[in-house]
């Protein structure tokens, strides 16, 4: 087990603990409300974040060439991190021995905990050990200063390491939408992700997916930043990974364990796209129910983009627009009665782009700071 306690006294501050792969979406911030997304983690695990954090901080503009790309930042933004690496990730209820501060606590946040900087003390001496978080449209977290913080125990945690085939029982993977048809925010960070690699893999070239689940996720921001497929011959992306055929295309879109982070292997000259467990699982194993006998009579094409509306399978509302049709949120993309596409009414911020993490959204998701010319511009940095 691994416990975290205090630099300054030593005094335990976590329940055993097992080490996670930190998940893509640890840092996200997603729409504004109401109240803040669910932690992260899953109790009794825990991850570290290799890239800096804190302060201090240096604006942009100031950096020299390759300075932000060496500090795992690949989208342009105000300013960024140089303090030191190695915080750790937790669910707020494995803490102990640690409480908030009113002292330390800012007043930049909206409606909870932004956590810029250390909020949380040892309650045996006081010194500022970690952040907690909880504002509307961030994760649930706390965060460990990784300076005044350290491992006091370490050994096998209560979680103990699955094989993928036990992955594929135990981790039945979320669907795409929430029930309000809106993405699930997991889907939003880890499909942004894998459309970086994907864009960086294929040097911006058209992609064909043959998976119609697949297609509908990544097809439509596919088409708005490289075009469709044209009628030559094109790179294909299929899944991967256990259970499935081994890959023998261009591209194959494969897990990422959600406790080791090793990620499935594939054999050269094959390139791997990382997905998260949750997302792949779903996409590999999930069976959409197929419409009613009437519905296929009732699709129709859009008259702006001739797309067939009421096509997707994970639909839920009817009064959605397809997310890119060029008259979405008017009258374009109409679906039929009994099914449409998911939308999503809260904006989605993401801007840092790691080695596994992009600001490339999916359809209907698009930050409107993310125009297909920067899209485009990340093709040579994200890694």
């Amino acid at each position: 087990m691994t416990v975290f306690g205090c630099r300054s006294c030593d005094a335990a501050l976590t329940v055993p603990v097992s080490r996670v792969a930190l998940p893509v979406h640890a840092d996200q911030k997603y729409g504004n409300g109401p109240g803040s997304l669910a932690p992260a983690l899953e109790p009794g695990t825990f991850a570290v974040n290799p890239l800096p954090s804190g302060s201090p901080w240096r604006r942009w503009a100031e950096l020299e060439a390759g300075e932000a790309e060496a500090l795992g930042w690949y989208a342009p933004r105000f300013r960024i991190s140089t303090g030191p690496v190695g915080r750790v990730l937790l669910a707020p209820g494995d803490v102990r021995g640690a409480v908030i501060d009113p002292a330390l606590v800012g007043d930049s946040a909206c409606c909870g905990l932004d956590g810029g900087e250390p909020n949380m003390v040892c309650v045996t001496c006081g010194t500022p050990v970690a952040i907690r978080i909880d504002d509307c449209g961030l994760r649930q977290a706390i965060w460990l200063d990784p300076l005044t913080t350290r491992v006091i125990e370490d050994g096998p945690g209560p979680h103990p390491v699955l094989g993928w085939a036990d992955l594929i029982d135990q981790r039945p993977g979320i669907p795409p939408s929430e029930p309000d048809g809106g993405w699930h925010p997991m889907w939003a960070a880890t499909a942004a992700s894998a459309l970086a690699h994907l864009l960086a893999a294929s040097g911006g070239d058209p992609i064909l997916i043959p998976d119609h689940q697949v297609a509908e996720v990544f097809r439509p921001t596919l088409d708005r930043l490289v075009g469709p497929v044209g009628t030559g011959p094109g790179r294909t992306l299929v899944l991967a990974g256990p259970g499935l055929p081994d890959a023998d295309v261009d591209f194959a879109l494969i897990p990422e364990h959600p406790q080791t982070g090793e990620l499935w292997p594939v054999a050269p000259p094959v390139k791997p796209v990382p997905l998260a467990w949750d997302a792949w699982r779903h996409l590999a194993f999930h069976q959409a129910p197929k419409p009613g006998g009437r519905s296929r009579s009732r699709r129709r094409p859009c008259r702006h983009c001739s797309r067939a509306t009421g096509s997707s399978p994970t639909a839920k509302s009817s009064s959605a627009f397809w997310p890119d049709c060029p008259r979405s949120g008017s009258h374009g993309c109409v679906p039929s009665t009994n099914e449409a596409v998911p939308t999503t009414t809260r904006s989605t911020s993401s801007d840092r782009l790691t080695r596994r993490d992009s600001a490339l959204l999916p359809a209907g998701s698009l930050s409107s700071a993310t125009t297909g010319a920067q899209g485009a511009a990340l093709l040579g940095h994200v890694r």
